[in-house]
């Protein structure tokens, strides 16, 4: 209360939130705190909050270096229900929400941070909290930061979005590709989002998101080996996808798909396809830069009856983004 009030009396426009509950704590701790807030007279302008999914054990001492990962592959909007029931019962405490930290695992010695695992659950956590907070940040942007004499390696398990040599990580393409998706939102199911934008453009985003298996949960072990990181999710299965855009003008419509998965935009796949080993040299880093990106397919499509229908399918671990333009009109 005292810091907020030093800060609006130097910039009075300034927001000035709390709590950031910490993720391993039980959830349900969050009520007392802000009946406390309630009772001395204060409310944040709005609530900060960390979405890592982790469980704690009560079991242990140290629930920090003991917690479980989550098994709800919804552990998101789970959490963020939750803290919006304890708000509703104090009408003096604003009821927003500002997701200020989001990650896999805060721990930076986690290949699931390098693998497709980041890319899906960060592409299906936006889509679950689309319309639920009010903002979103990642933690964390560079492996850098989590650099230290270990970490020799390409990757390590940081849990940045690009690698030590700013190659870019599956994570950091989902929010690059998201930034650029419409404003309205049109059409929310489980894995698949669509917006419009403005000049008749349409955006889609689709994620076949698999949960970890129990027995890594209950384990939440850290230092499975990179070539075998997949081995810890439940069994895969593709997803046939039709997605179908009702109410369009007749005319002809670009279509863009940007697909990443562990073929076209993984950079850990990518370096263990390759062969390569450490230390690298300077044309390996580049080789690999120049490797990782996600794949485009293009095409125009001719929309006679105001209705345009795409087929696709999801491998696990993939998003998909389709870009749709409207080029031209037909004068019927």
């Amino acid at each position: 209360k005292k810091a907020a009030n030093v800060i609006k009396a130097h910039a009075p426009r300034a927001l000035v939130g709390g709590l950031a509950h910490k993720v391993w704590a039980p959830v349900e701790h969050f009520s007392g705190i802000i009946e406390e807030m309630d009772r001395q007279g204060y409310a944040p302008d709005f609530i900060s909050l960390s979405i890592i999914p982790y469980e704690p054990n009560y079991e242990k001492a140290d629930p920090m270096g003991n917690c479980f990962f989550s098994p709800d592959g919804s552990y998101a909007l789970t959490k963020v229900r939750k803290i919006r029931g304890y708000l509703e019962k104090y009408p003096s405490i604003p009821n927003r929400i500002f997701v200020t930290t989001l990650c896999v695992d805060m721990i930076p010695r986690n290949v699931l941070n390098d693998s497709c695992f980041l890319s899906a659950f960060l592409a299906r956590t936006l889509l679950l909290l689309a319309g639920e907070v009010e903002m979103l940040g990642y933690w964390q942007f560079s492996d850098i930061a989590t650099e230290y004499v270990d970490t020799s390696n390409l990757l390590h398990g940081g849990n940045g979005l690009v690698s030590k040599y700013g190659i870019p990580k599956p994570g950091y393409f989902v929010l690059s590709q998201m930034s650029g998706i419409g404003k309205t939102l049109l059409y929310k199911e489980d894995g698949c989002m669509v917006t419009s934008g403005q000049g008749g453009s349409y955006f889609a985003v689709l994620e076949n998101f698999v949960r970890l298996n129990d027995l890594y949960c209950m384990q939440a072990p850290r230092d499975i080996p990179a070539e075998d990181i997949y081995s810890v999710f439940e069994r895969p299965s593709v997803k046939d996808i039709t997605l179908e855009l009702n109410g369009l003008h007749p005319g002809k419509y670009k279509v863009t798909i940007a697909t990443l998965n562990r073929k076209s935009g993984s950079l850990l796949d990518s370096w263990l396809e390759s062969g390569l080993e450490n230390p690298m040299r300077k044309s390996e880093i580049e080789y690999l830069r120049n490797d990782v990106h996600v794949k485009c397919q293009f095409n125009t499509l001719e929309c006679e009856d105001k209705a345009l229908e795409l087929r696709m399918q999801m491998l696990p671990h993939e998003v998909k983004f389709v870009t749709i333009r409207e080029v031209s009109h037909l004068h019927c």
